[in-house]
């Protein structure tokens, strides 16, 4: 993507690796994610995330 963008997870719950590095995914998370980040997402169960 070529512009950044915040994730703020609502419900669920799962994995999102970012450069390499793995952050859990759970409510209440909020995750920057800078422009040309490489990144991947695995949801473990239902996930809903505000993405901005």
């Amino acid at each position: 993507m070529d512009r950044h963008i915040s994730v703020t997870v609502i419900e669920g719950r799962g994995v999102l690796t970012l450069q390499g590095r793995e952050i859990t995914l759970q409510p209440g998370v909020f995750v920057y994610l800078p422009a040309n980040t490489p990144h991947a997402l695995h949801a473990l169960e239902n996930l809903a995330f505000l993405h901005t």
